[in-house]
């Protein structure tokens, strides 16, 4: 599974202390380029930096090229500042770490646990531990992944939300493990259990152990405080527990919120009981980017005998909806959070 990341890297060095005969003046004109989004001129400055010796230029070409998504010259040009570099702890520390984040987007999964140890062996960076326990989490190494959250829990006790939110990803670990025991207690043990991201937590693992009452009880928690996504969910568990009402009653006070996700979903709940201004309502969701609008239209195209409109309906619904998903499943660390 690729991840996407808020900040894939930063230039960490707007100046180039220490290699002033060596292109520091074309190196400060590829940051003022860049500075200004003009992104031609900033490689072109980096690259005659770069020529003159100067090795911080190499890896702010590799984080253009990261941004750029060019990960074949982004991986050259990190690993050219790797090689090149003469003991300075700052470079070493952000390539180490951007270079991993290259390989987790690229899923060379085995690379970027190689460059996550040696960041975490030589720099003691806490935030390249908790990245390689997330790429053991997503290799299933769940075992390795525990320890890895554990450690740099040890590490960041007074960070209050970092800390929570590594224990979400170890709650995850134990989850997938089963380990639902330890889940609950990790979620309990955090700082702040109304975020959203925390009450999410609690519903997925209370409907994994198919205590549907309770995950319902938190999805519908997460609902009210405004996390839309969750209307899905809250519409399916209603609907195992056989509360029809409940299902209308909350899809109409979603729609008339307007939350996006609620369109398709009503639309589909109207079609099934009497029909009427479904089409108009689904219409409107696809226009909002709704999901579930697409999978609404599907089956109103059915009914009217349109198929080849409703295959075109179902496709952009698989497509949407594995990405939804795939939006909802995602760890939380992000960069900017270490």
């Amino acid at each position: 599974m690729k991840r996407k990341f808020l900040i894939f890297a930063m230039f960490l060095f707007a100046f180039s202390i220490g290699y002033a005969a060596n292109g520091n003046e074309e190196f400060l004109k590829a940051n003022e380029y860049y500075e200004k989004n003009d992104v031609v001129n900033a490689e072109k400055m980096f690259l005659e930096s770069i020529k003159k010796g100067n090795v911080r230029a190499n890896y702010n070409l590799a984080t253009i090229y990261l941004n750029e998504k060019e990960y074949s010259k982004a991986e050259k040009y990190f690993l050219d500042a790797l090689k090149k570099n003469n003991g300075d702890p700052e470079l070493e520390k952000s390539t180490l770490f951007n270079l991993s984040r290259l390989y987790q987007i690229t899923n060379q999964n085995d690379k970027a646990e190689k460059y996550l140890k040696m960041s975490s062996k030589s720099t003691n960076d806490v935030s390249a531990e908790i990245e390689l326990g997330t790429t053991y989490f997503y290799q299933k190494k769940y075992d390795l992944a525990e320890k890895a959250y554990v450690s740099a829990l040890n590490k960041i006790k007074d960070k209050k939300e970092l800390s929570d939110n590594v224990k979400l990803n170890l709650a995850a670990v134990y989850r997938e493990q089963k380990k639902y025991k330890e889940a609950e207690n990790t979620l309990l043990s955090m700082n702040d259990k109304n975020s959203k991201n925390s009450i999410r937590a609690f519903g997925i693992l209370y409907w994994k152990q198919n205590n549907k009452r309770k995950a319902v009880e938190y999805f519908k928690k997460a609902l009210d405080n405004g996390d839309e996504e969750m209307l899905s969910n809250v519409v399916k568990l209603y609907g195992e527990l056989d509360e029809d009402d409940k299902i209308e009653e909350v899809l109409r006070n979603q729609y008339n919120k307007q939350n996006k996700y609620a369109y398709g979903l009503y639309g589909l709940f109207i079609l099934e009981n009497n029909g009427k201004g479904a089409e108009k309502m689904c219409k409107t969701g696809i226009q909002k980017e709704d999901p579930f609008s697409f999978m609404c239209m599907e089956e109103i195209y059915k009914l009217q005998g349109k198929n080849n409109e409703a295959q075109k309906m179902s496709l952009e619904y698989q497509k949407r909806i594995a990405k939804f998903l795939e939006e909802q499943s995602k760890i939380v660390i992000t960069r900017d959070q270490f």
